[in-house]
C-alpha cells in the first residue's frame, strides 16, 4: 500500500510543478502584453504632447524583426532608444523627425514618415514608384551615377502617390543608397 501512496504523492508533485510552469508562462505573456501596451500609450502621449526633435539611426539589429537604435539630443544630453524599423532599407546615419515629452525625454516616438537630410551633399534626380502598400509605404527605385537603387519609404498621411508615378528623389551623393522621395 505504501508504494501506491508514494506514486500518488509523486504525481501530485508533478502536477504542482506543471501548474507552476503554466503560471510562469501566463505571467510572462501578460507582462509582455502590458509592456507593449505601455509602449504604445507612451508613443501616443509623445505624439500628442511631445516636442519636435530629430533622431539619427545608429545601428540596426535583427531578432525576427528589424530594430533601429537611434539617438537624439535634449538639453545637451544624448538619449538612446530603439524601435522596430518599418522596412530593411534604413541605414545607419539616416535622420528622422521625432517627438519626445519635455518632462520625460525617454518617452519618444520616431517619425519614419518624416526623413530629414541635414548638411550632406545632395543631388535631385528622377525615380519611379514601384509599389504602394497599405497606402502608407512606397517601394521605389532610381538610378544614380552607375548604380540602380531600390528603397522603401513610409509615406505621409495625405500623399497622392501611385504605382508607376515618376517622382523627385533627393539622394545623398556620398551615400547614394540613401534616397528620399521629395514631395
Amino acid at each position: 500500500m505504501r508504494k501506491k501512496d508514494n506514486k500518488v504523492n509523486n504525481s501530485t508533485k508533478t502536477s504542482k510543478g506543471g501548474y507552476i510552469f503554466i503560471g510562469i508562462i501566463v505571467l510572462m505573456v501578460v507582462g509582455a502584453i502590458t509592456i507593449e501596451q505601455l509602449r504604445k500609450f507612451n508613443e501616443q502621449r509623445a505624439l500628442e504632447y511631445g516636442v519636435d526633435n530629430i533622431s539619427t539611426i545608429i545601428e540596426l539589429s535583427r531578432n525576427k524583426t528589424l530594430f533601429a537604435e537611434y539617438s537624439y539630443q535634449v538639453d545637451n544630453k544624448t538619449f538612446y532608444s530603439h524601435r522596430a524599423a518599418p522596412f530593411s532599407t534604413i541605414y545607419p546615419g539616416e535622420v528622422f523627425k521625432m517627438k519626445y515629452l519635455k518632462d520625460e525625454p525617454h518617452v519618444n516616438k520616431i517619425l519614419y514618415e518624416y526623413p530629414v537630410i541635414l548638411g550632406k551633399e545632395q543631388s535631385k534626380i528622377r525615380g519611379y514608384i514601384d509599389k504602394i502598400i497599405d497606402n502608407n509605404e512606397a517601394a521605389f527605385h532610381y538610378k544614380f551615377k552607375d548604380g540602380i537603387y531600390e528603397r522603401w519609404q513610409v509615406l505621409r498621411e495625405n500623399h497622392s502617390l501611385k504605382q508607376g508615378d515618376s517622382i523627385d528623389i533627393v539622394v545623398i551623393a556620398t551615400n547614394p543608397k540613401i534616397g528620399l522621395i521629395n514631395y
